[in-house]
Formats: structure tokens, sequence, C-alpha cells
């Protein structure tokens, strides 16, 4: 596998990500090959739980957002990208420590004024376009 940054795959008869644009094989279906290999452990881990997926659940489900009812038009270099709400909140759950805990105090600032938390996860689509 390389290190290939160009942003689509497909994938092959053998289960393997080769990249449209150089042919390169960049990854295992099943298996984003752009995650660092230490997120996409933590989140293949079901024994333990990460705090802050659970505390993020919670949260959407309290505020009873419908995560299948939302998908995020963002516009990105290949064009159009429509990214459901679930991917979002997956990424959210892949991200770093850092991030997580800069995400759930903007959520919880949204929530103590009582504002709409659906615009902010509108801007972190806008990371995911490709």
């Amino acid at each position: 596998m390389t290190n290939c940054t160009h942003p689509s795959s497909n994938g092959d008869e053998h289960g393997n990500l080769i990249c449209t644009v150089c042919g390169e094989t960049v990854g295992q279906m099943g298996q984003p090959y752009h995650f660092h290999e230490e997120q996409w452990n933590r989140f293949q881990e079901t024994d333990h739980p990460d705090p802050f997926a659970i505390w993020l659940d919670t949260f959407l489900a309290e505020k009873e957002i419908n995560i299948e009812a939302h998908v995020f038009c963002k516009q990105g270099p290949s064009g159009p990208n429509y990214i459901p709400l679930a991917v979002v909140i997956e990424f959210m759950k892949l991200t770093g420590q850092e991030e997580q805990n800069k995400i759930q105090m903007m959520l919880v600032k949204l929530d103590f004024a009582n504002a709409p938390i659906i615009p902010l996860l509108d801007h972190l689509a806008g990371a995911l376009a490709v």
C-alpha cells in the first residue's frame, strides 16, 4: 500500500482499494485508507467504548436528532458531495482527543444557548468533502 493522496478510489475483485487517479493500491475495502491506523483500531474496539462516542450518542438522542434524516451537500474539489449525518458522526468519533474536546465544548455551548446544532454539523461535514 502507498500513501496516495488522491481523493477517490474503487475496489477490485480482491477487495483492494485502487486509486482511480494513479492506479496504486491504497487500502482494503471496508477499512478507510485515509484514517490513521491508531484511529481505525480505536474505532474497531468494541470491548472498551470511547467515552466521547457514548457522550455524543447520548447527546444526539436527547436532542432527538434523527441521524438518518440529514444529508449535507458540500462542494469539494471533485464537485458536490452528499454527506449523510451518520458519516459526519462517525468521523467525529474517529478524530483525535483534542478535536473531540473542542467539538464537545462547542456542542455544549450551543445546547446551553438553546441554539440549533445542525449548522455546526453541516460545517463539520465540509471537512469531509473531496
